[in-house]
């Protein structure tokens, strides 16, 4: 009965651990995800900006006046 009992904590130990794991997995994703996501976004704005702000609309070059 004892043994039956350590392999039934064992066992619960380890949906546990494997629970953490996999929880820790996911969330380096999605970090990894969104600081991929934020650097491409900072880059693309960099390199123009917005497409739909006027100042990248063919306005760049010409002379105020």
């Amino acid at each position: 009965m004892i043994k039956g009992v350590l392999i039934l904590g064992v066992g619960v130990v380890a949906v546990g651990v494997a629970r953490f794991v996999k929880a820790a997995i996911e969330d380096e994703r999605q970090r990894r995800h969104g600081m991929r996501t934020t650097h491409e976004t900072t880059r693309w704005e960099g390199e123009g900006g917005n497409v739909m702000s006027p100042a990248t609309t063919g306005t760049e070059g010409v002379a105020a006046g």
